[in-house]
């Protein structure tokens, strides 16, 4: 009868630590926006005001995913890209933008390796399905 207990619990699967992505932005609106879109959806964020503050998350912390935006102090998201993509090259990465002219800027982030570029007024299952995407592709 023990054996039988045993092999029960024995096969309950280990809890499932949820993928964490990071998003930066110096928006706090948009912050709090994206990050509850993801948290719904079952992710771990962390965030960051600028680039230069998330680029420490990702130099100590683990991190699935980067969603970036483009113009913002310390470290705009070009620069951003740049290291992140020397830091770790198989970082998934997302690039945002929301002012005028935001293609110009999205197009530079997919030709420096942004893995998808999105504009701010994004519908949010857009967002939320462009990151699912890109974390089952791992």
């Amino acid at each position: 009868m023990q054996s039988a207990v045993l092999s029960e619990t024995a096969q309950i699967p280990r809890e499932v630590v949820p993928r964490t992505i990071l998003v930066i932005d110096d928006d706090e609106d948009y912050r709090l926006l994206v990050r509850t879109l993801l948290v719904r959806a079952g992710y771990r964020v962390l965030e960051a005001s600028n680039g230069l503050a998330g680029l420490r998350f990702v130099a100590k912390t683990r991190v699935d995913l980067l969603i970036t935006d483009m113009i913002m102090p310390e470290h705009e998201g070009v620069e951003t890209i740049l290291v992140v993509r020397h830091m770790h090259p198989r970082l998934k990465v997302v690039a945002i933008s929301g002012v005028t002219g935001c293609r110009e800027y999205l197009d530079l982030a997919d030709r420096l390796g942004a893995n998808a570029t999105l504009e701010k007024g994004v519908v949010p299952k857009l967002l939320v399905g462009t990151v699912r995407s890109l974390i089952e592709s791992r």
